[in-house]
């Protein structure tokens, strides 16, 4: 990378090493490039038990990661409650915090798929009946099991009609741990289907 001589480099997501699909670092082997990263927002370190419990191997990367956001030029989050967040428990000086607020592109819009197509698509997931779905990034498992939780605390006769579909991408590990906390709040086989 140094060998390009960057301007700046971007990481659009330091918190994904512990997947095994991408290595990042700041200031490790060039300390004088700027580097800008994108925070989302700060769950994990404030509520390690809440959001690393699934994963050993997440929260070491993430204790990791947190402590090299603090080498970072700027840092990019998504509001203004992030912001005072990142501000206030990364000690990072307020002016290299900034907000800039996102949003969905215009090319992400309902679509007309028949009946046949969709039930196709049903199928793949493993989905039988009506369903909840809940996107996630798969890595910080943002109130992921706290949702598992609470529809395995649903009266039976609403779960029995419905399936919990989990979109995100979800580390073998996690995967698992989420089929065990979804056989402790009571789902049967098939109403955890897990994509992504």
């Amino acid at each position: 990378l140094m060998s390009l001589q960057p301007d700046l480099i971007h990481l659009s997501h330091l918190f994904e090493g512990h997947t095994g699909r991408t290595v990042s670092s700041i200031g490790r082997f060039d300390s004088r490039t700027p580097v800008s990263v994108v925070i989302l927002d700060l769950a994990p370190l404030l509520c390690p038990d809440r959001y690393l419990e699934l994963s050993p191997r997440h929260a070491e990367y993430h204790s990791h990661d947190c402590e090299q956001l603090g080498k970072s030029s700027l840092c990019l989050v998504t509001s203004d409650y992030s912001k005072q967040e990142v501000v206030a428990h990364l000690n990072l000086e307020e002016h290299s915090v900034i907000n800039v607020s996102l949003a969905i592109e215009h090319i992400f819009q309902p679509l007309q798929i028949d009946d046949d197509s969709a039930d196709k698509l049903c199928f793949n997931f493993g989905l039988t009946r009506s369903f909840i779905i809940a996107i996630n990034k798969g890595g910080e498992n943002t109130g992921i099991l706290q949702l598992i939780r609470v529809f395995g605390l649903l009266p039976p006769q609403i779960r029995e009609q419905h399936q919990l579909l989990l979109v995100g991408d979800f580390a073998e590990e996690v995967r698992a741990a989420l089929r065990r906390e979804a056989k402790s709040a009571g789902f049967v086989p098939d109403q955890l289907c897990l994509a992504g």
